[in-house]
């Protein structure tokens, strides 16, 4: 059992004392944003506990969605792509042979997720569409926000940065019309990423902030795991390297706690990536070695790093070759 304060003390608690010798405004921005989160600071709510195997989504339950989805999107979690395809592809043929345009969506929609997830994009972005159209006919607009938030994740994947930051903000003016909080958390999460991406770290951190906020009120373990590995990211590229490597382990304790292996890779991905940085080449390749079983383990292309970007190892070989090592 964890308790989700004791993350965001210790997050902050790292931050703080990083940073009061440095004039790094986004950095002590991120560390009085996290305090202001800690019980008896905003008093707008009490943290929840978060407890081994919590954080599933409230889509998935919804008493409305079929069992068979919510176990493929369970697999999807713990790394089981394949298993997880065969579940919607039955999923998707029975909802026809039945003519439910909403279980065909429903189930296209997740088959788009892991079709993204195996970096499988061009697949991805016909399954996600045909979701959507079929989500947009049905007038679901809760299932709307979550199509369009997937398609701007796999914009983001495919560095269509301005595409993916139009989508996120169509998904959240959604969310926000339609109080739908839990999907919200992770389109604010999103658009941190794409404001990293364009190198506005402040603009990340606010965005994170607003992410985290939302997952911390909404129980989301997921989320909140997420958010530490984004504070993470964006410490390092501010430079703070001490409190941004504590960070990031905070995250890849939270994964592995949680058991989510995808995020899991991605973190010791991203880890392995700050520890090259920082010259710490040998535990630098113990946590890309991990990253890589996870990703080889669950189907997913090894020699692409997020969003298909070259692996650490060819970034190794670069900077090698560069004197930088």
């Amino acid at each position: 059992m964890i308790i989700v304060n004791h993350s965001l003390q210790k997050i902050a608690f790292l931050i703080g004392s990083a940073t009061e010798t440095r004039e790094n405004q986004t950095a002590r921005s991120l560390g009085h944003a996290l305090q202001e989160l800690l019980p008896g600071a905003g008093r707008h709510y009490s943290i929840p506990y978060i407890r081994r195997g919590a954080g599933k989504q409230i889509l998935e339950e919804s008493a409305s969605i079929p069992p068979a989805l919510a176990v493929a999107k369970r697999l999807c979690r713990q790394g089981n792509l394949n298993q997880a395809t065969e579940i919607l592809l039955y999923l998707h043929d029975e909802a026809s042979f039945h003519r439910d345009i909403r279980g065909q969506a429903l189930a296209m929609n997740q088959l788009g997720v892991v079709r993204r997830m195996q970096r499988r994009y061009e697949e991805a972005c016909s399954d996600l569409t045909r979701a959507l159209i079929d989500f947009q006919k049905l007038q679901d607009f809760q299932l709307v926000a979550e199509g369009i938030n997937n398609l701007g994740m796999l914009s983001f994947k495919k560095f269509e940065y301005e595409r993916a930051a139009n989508s996120f903000d169509e998904a959240q003016h959604l969310c926000k019309s339609l109080k739908y909080y839990s999907l919200l958390g992770f389109v604010f999460l999103n658009k941190s990423e794409v404001f990293m991406a364009r190198r506005d770290y402040a603009m990340a951190a606010q965005m994170c902030i607003f992410g985290l906020t939302h997952h911390v009120k909404n129980n989301v373990s997921l989320g909140v795991a997420r958010a530490c590995l984004l504070i993470g990211q964006i410490l390092w590229k501010c430079q703070q390297l001490r409190s941004a490597t504590a960070v990031c382990l905070e995250s890849i304790r939270l994964y592995r706690m949680f058991n989510i292996p995808l995020g899991l890779a991605n973190s010791c991905s991203e880890f392995s990536t700050l520890l090259g940085d920082v010259g710490e080449i040998g535990e630098a390749k113990e946590y890309h070695r991990e990253a890589h079983t996870i990703y080889r383990e669950m189907g997913i292309d090894v020699h692409c790093k997020r969003g298909g970007g070259p692996c650490w190892s060819e970034l190794l070989v670069s900077r090698q070759s560069s004197g930088k090592y």
